[in-house]
């Protein structure tokens, strides 16, 4: 509640290109077609239900709007406790399970994501429960747990289409695990949500599974040109959740744990290494696989010794308040809030969420010299580490306003630099005619 209430920000362009701004569309204009046709409309309609909430309780401001949708998600994602628990506990043990069940509602980034990295984190419930009920269907033989896991882990690629990845992985296992009855009830039951949102994108886009072809052929064509990273960037990121040093204390009994619960660990091997293929990385790619994760780090955590225990939940505590109390991509958002001016031109080639420019048209110029096109009477914003660039003479300018993006912003910026450029510092310069 806190990390929803702390701030209006949101952790990556995609969450408020496909999320955010086809909810707010949706809410405030009554037009639900989204913004693109690579993403399922699903997810932005569920967001707008927290928008249609917050106004009903009498929210104006596109800032209180965006909260409303960020309580109902990270009330949502509270659902996936009890399911990691439940994940945990059939293979590992009550005190894995505990420790899992922890992580996933106060790892350091997890309250912040939950509420922010919408298009991501909202795969998790339905992802976690959906591998329950794999287990349960292996161990009880029950064709009716297999459809009910296959449902599950349906919905969640409609959700967040990599997520796929996972249910294929549950079905080999159940293959793998002779339960042949099994396996065709999960697979005819993902079948039916991946026709469920084949109709709906007939429905939006005019044409079956538009959105989900209109994704695999984006992020084949364009993947690159938005900045590659390394082939270990995503075994970094895991790393860094078991908190460095603490890390060499913890890799045995993770290992131990990946043996005894083939399920999680597979898939999440699965998972990590076919992102790892493709060119363009961020760390938000990972977030729907961190409560597999979790399940191993949570074993291992429970078989280590008390003073490491200790010292990870402390560190882990420290890092938690300082990203539960920090909002992401102020260093574009507020010098939309800020505008006063009758235009807002962007230089820099990144984009700006219209939603909070409360009806100020924004232009969109890509270079510098664009400039001399600029209409009178506007806020100027580009990327502060860019060259100063020559005014025309016929404006008279303000000072530059610097906005800085906040410790998490800088942090991830640091890790990635490629990936994460939108978080930038930016400036601001108000103009008007001589």
């Amino acid at each position: 509640m806190i990390a929803a209430l702390v701030g209006y920000g949101y952790f990556a362009s995609d969450d408020y290109r496909y999320a955010l701004e086809p909810a707010w569309n949706l809410v405030v204009h009554g037009t639900s077609s989204p913004a693109s046709g690579i993403r399922s409309v699903v997810f932005a309609r569920i967001v707008a239900v927290g928008m249609q909430v917050a106004q009903w309780l009498g929210a104006e401001d596109p800032a209180w709007l965006v909260r409303g949708a960020y309580i109902l998600l990270g009330l949502l994602s509270l659902t996936a406790i009890p399911g990691i628990h439940r994940l945990t506990c059939d293979r590992l043990g009550e005190p894995a399970a505990c420790a899992a069940s922890w992580l996933l509602a106060c790892e350091a980034l997890m309250p912040r994501i939950a509420t922010r990295a919408l298009i991501e984190v909202a795969a998790i419930p339905p992802l976690v429960w959906g591998l329950v009920f794999t287990l349960r269907a292996i161990d009880r033989r029950s064709v009716r747990a297999g459809v009910a896991a296959g449902l599950l882990l349906g919905m969640a690629g409609m959700l967040r289409f990599q997520t796929g990845i996972i249910a294929v992985c549950a079905v080999a296992y159940v293959l793998y695990a002779r339960q042949i009855r099994v396996a065709f009830a999960m697979a005819g039951a993902g079948l039916a949500a991946l026709l469920t949102q084949g109709l709906i994108d007939l429905e939006t886009h005019g044409r079956f599974l538009a959105s989900l072809r209109g994704y695999v052929a984006f992020n084949a064509e364009r993947s690159s040109s938005f900045g590659e990273a390394p082939w270990f960037t995503y075994l970094v990121l895991l790393v860094l959740v078991t908190i460095p040093p603490l890390t060499l204390w913890l890799v045995r009994p993770i290992w131990d744990a990946a043996r005894a619960h083939a399920l999680v660990s597979i898939s999440l091997m699965v998972f990590v290494v076919l992102h790892s293929f493709v060119p363009h990385k961020e760390e938000r790619f990972l977030f729907s696989a961190f409560p597999l994760a979790f399940v191993l780090i949570g074993a291992a955590l429970a078989h280590v010794r008390r003073s490491v225990r200790t010292a990870f939940w402390l560190l882990n505590g420290l890092a938690l308040a300082v990203a539960t109390l920090s909002d992401g991509q102020h260093s574009i958002i507020d010098p939309l809030r800020d505008a006063r001016t009758e235009r807002i031109v962007l230089i820099g080639g990144f984009e700006a969420p219209a939603i909070y420019a409360r009806g100020i048209p924004i232009d969109r110029f890509l270079t510098p010299e664009d400039m001399r096109l600029m209409p009178l009477g506007s806020r100027l914003i580009t990327y502060a580490d860019r060259a100063p660039m020559e005014l025309p003479d016929t404006l008279r300018c303000g000072p530059p306003q610097l906005y800085r993006g906040d410790f998490v912003d800088r942090a991830l910026l640091l890790i990635n630099p490629k990936g994460n450029r939108r978080r930038s510092a930016k400036v601001a310069i108000d103009c008007v005619p001589r």
